[in-house]
């Protein structure tokens, strides 16, 4: 009798486990076209669609602590957004107690960078889309930023 009341707390616990891990997990793709059930968090930047000639971007903004966010991109041959990955690593995190967040993400230049920031908190999600274009940059623009004169002649006699 003491056993099988073992086994049952056992396989019990093991299933509470199993299921409270995977509810916290986000998920590995997203259409975009799902709707949010929550405002979790309040984001900051990225401002609303724009265009930059920086590939740097950052992600921030306000929400509650134990708030997960994850970033998801949307490459131009996929139909759906999947979850950024830099260095094998998914670009996610769990806000904490002051409720700030602030992430630095890289973007590919001379598109139209999809990204999509999933905010998730128990069973509420929260998704926001932003369409961010890096633009080419130009010689001036080269000049401007800075970049040293052996530099320019560098990459103009590798290519």
């Amino acid at each position: 009798m003491r056993r099988k009341l073992f086994l049952t707390v056992a396989a019990l616990t093991v299933l509470v486990i199993m299921f409270s891990g995977t509810a916290l997990a986000s998920p590995a793709n997203l259409s975009g076209d799902e709707e949010s059930t929550a405002a979790l968090v309040e984001l900051s930047k990225p401002e609303e669609n724009f265009s930059t000639f920086n590939v740097f971007c950052h992600v921030s903004g306000t929400a509650e602590p134990g708030v997960k966010v994850t970033v998801y991109i949307k490459k131009s041959n996929k139909d759906t957004y999947e979850k950024l990955m830099v260095d094998g690593k998914e670009v996610t995190w769990e806000v904490g107690q002051p409720g700030l967040f602030i992430q630095t993400i890289e973007l590919e230049r001379d598109k139209v960078n999809r990204i999509l920031i999933y905010a998730e908190k128990n069973d509420d999600f929260q998704i926001i889309k932003r369409k961010i274009t890096v633009k080419k940059q130009t010689w001036k623009e080269l000049l401007k930023n800075g970049i040293k004169l052996e530099d320019l002649i560098s990459k103009i006699i590798k290519n």
